[in-house]
């Protein structure tokens, strides 16, 4: 197999490479999903020595690694829009008490000082 540029490693995460067979390429998906060579070859009723020489040709562990990082990537990208979604709602909250004419004023005192926190005026004690 010819050198594995980028763009290959990307489409060999998720599709068949060229020249790879579709039994290689199952054998590929759950060594992917396990990271076991002994579950391919229970799964698949394949041969250790089989699944190395396919891990080894095209490229398994070296796909594996770009497809964790990806999936490492996403689940950090969801956690900060979960984390900023969830800072949006807190000074949503905060500032309802802050601007509560009812609220007792120590409460509101306490909120606006949390909110000033949040944005770095105050250091957090």
């Amino acid at each position: 197999m010819d050198r594995m540029t980028h763009e290959k490693l990307y489409r060999g995460v998720y599709a068949r490479l060229s020249g790879e067979p579709a039994r290689a390429f199952d054998a590929y998906l759950l060594y992917r999903d396990t990271l076991s060579v002994n579950a391919v070859c229970r799964e698949l009723g394949v041969s250790p020595e089989q699944v190395e020489r396919w891990r080894h040709d095209f490229h398994w562990d070296k796909r594996v690694r770009f497809y964790l990082a990806e999936v490492r990537q996403r689940g950090m990208a969801l956690s900060r829009e979960r984390l900023m979604a969830g800072a949006v709602e807190a000074v949503r909250l905060l500032h309802g008490v802050v601007v509560d004419e009812t609220a007792p004023v120590r409460e509101r005192t306490r909120c606006a000082e949390m909110l000033l926190t949040m944005v770095g005026y105050f250091n957090a004690k």
